[in-house]
Parts: structure tokens; C-alpha cells; sequence
């Protein structure tokens, strides 16, 4: 008797816990709605210079950590570095691109826009990320004629570690928004 209302006591506890799992969490903007879209992300709008001094400083710390991760020889820096800045450039513009787009979807989404616009740009959007996704297999040719295998597995693994350190550092020096 005692072993079956354990049992049932736990059942309980269980099906509470699904049913609090199952509810929609809510998103950012719905909890701090009196924010603008800029101040509830914890940044505020750079201008085009910023942008351009900004990019230029991530290139030049990405070639300095890449070199020494890559442990690249000066010849083959040399060789390297004009490929991979036609890669960050080509990546730089798909992600400007991606970021009006998101900007769009946004606004859209603020107006009520049609679900047929809407998904018309969720395609546009989808189509973006799947270009940027494929933008180093399409430079691993150019890359491979200067690099060695092991270098090209220490270029894969480093723009993923790269992306990954920053976007934590950006998190670790904005302003939480949130509360």
C-alpha cells in the first residue's frame, strides 16, 4: 500500500512537471515590450565608420590568431591571406545581408504583415544562412592549394572556436536587458 502511493506520489510530480515544461516560454520582446528592438538585444546601432573600424579590428585579431593557430610559415601567410580576405568579404556581406533581412522580418512581424510575406522572407533569411554555411567549402579549394590537411582541420575548428569566443564575449559585455 505504502510502496503504491509512492508510486502514485511520483506519477503526480511527473505529469506536473510536463504540463509546467510544456508551456511556451516567453519570448524577449514580450517581456519587456516599452524597449525598442536595439535596446532589448543590449546594443546600440553602430554608424557605417564604426562598422568598418569594428570589422577591420576583428580582421586583423582573426589573422593574428589564425596565423598562430594555422602555425603558418610567412610564404604561405602571404598566399593565404588574400583568399581568405575575399572569404571574410563575401561572409561580411552575406551576414549584412542577413542582418536586413532579420531587420525586415522584424518589422514585419511589428505590422502584422500577411503570413505569405512573412514566409517569403523566412525563405529569403533561410536562403542566406545556407549560402553563408557553404561559403568555405566553396573557398576549400583556393584554401587547400596553401594549406596542409591538418591546417585546413585547424581553419575549420578555428572558425567555429572564433565565432563561438566572440559571441560570448560580446554576451559578457552587454548590458542585460532583460529584467
Amino acid at each position: 500500500m505504502m510502496r503504491m502511493r509512492v508510486i502514485l506520489g511520483i506519477l503526480m510530480l511527473l505529469l506536473g512537471a510536463v504540463q509546467v515544461m510544456a508551456q511556451p516560454v516567453p519570448r524577449e520582446h514580450d517581456r519587456r515590450p516599452e524597449l525598442p528592438p536595439r535596446a532589448r538585444m543590449g546594443r546600440a546601432p553602430m554608424s557605417p565608420e564604426q562598422r568598418t573600424e569594428f570589422i577591420a579590428r576583428l580582421r586583423q585579431m582573426r589573422m593574428w590568431k589564425l596565423t598562430e593557430r594555422l602555425k603558418m610559415s610567412e610564404e604561405q601567410a602571404i598566399r593565404f591571406f588574400p583568399k581568405y580576405n575575399r572569404y571574410q568579404d563575401e561572409y561580411f556581406a552575406k551576414a549584412q545581408e542577413l542582418q536586413t533581412q532579420m531587420q525586415a522580418l522584424r518589422q514585419m512581424e511589428e505590422r502584422k504583415a500577411p503570413d505569405n510575406e512573412i514566409d517569403k522572407q523566412i525563405e529569403k533569411i533561410l536562403a542566406t544562412r545556407t549560402e553563408m554555411s557553404s561559403l568555405l567549402s566553396k573557398y576549400k579549394k583556393d584554401f587547400r592549394e596553401v594549406l596542409s590537411s591538418q591546417q585546413m582541420v585547424e581553419l575549420v575548428l578555428f572558425e567555429r572556436d572564433f565565432l563561438d569566443d566572440f559571441n560570448r564575449l560580446l554576451n559578457r559585455s552587454r548590458p542585460d536587458t532583460t529584467r
